[in-house]
């Protein structure tokens, strides 16, 4: 009997260790876009290859507007004044072009996911004339 109990026990150990030496769940980052007189800003959205994203989308305009990408098969609704949230990834390579559905016309923009190492480069800030750190246009500050 107890050497069926100290196998066991054994067992239980190994089992352990092994989820210690899993790794943690990366952090998944956060970007944002603002919508705003029915426009989104950024316009284009420079996103890293092979991650899970998580974009917040701020409504701004008193009306409510649908968030859809027909290439990454999401749509979500957001208030008027409110926030919606979605997910995407992790994703190859390529462009994703996304519409507010109320408001085609005006309500438009691009994912772009690029390979880690150009994404990295992309949204590393570069130093100005001046001494100050500037990032480039259209990549906003990951969380």
């Amino acid at each position: 009997m107890n050497s069926q109990y100290s196998r066991q026990f054994w067992q239980f150990l190994s089992s352990c260790s092994l989820l210690l030496a899993l790794p943690l769940q990366a952090e998944i980052r956060v970007f944002e876009i603002l919508l705003k007189d029915h426009l989104f800003t950024p316009t284009t959205l420079y996103l890293p290859a092979g991650e899970k994203v998580k974009l917040v989308i701020h409504n701004q305009d008193p009306t409510p507007e649908e968030f859809e990408s027909f290439s990454l098969n999401r749509e979500k609704v957001i208030l008027g004044h409110g926030k919606g949230v979605v997910f995407v990834g992790p994703l190859a390579p390529g462009e994703h072009q996304f519409i507010g559905e109320y408001n085609p016309d005006s309500a438009r923009g691009q994912i772009v996911v690029l390979p880690q190492a150009q994404w990295l480069q992309l949204t590393a800030p570069s130093i100005t004339k001046d001494g100050n750190k500037e990032k480039p246009a259209g990549v906003p500050d990951a969380h």
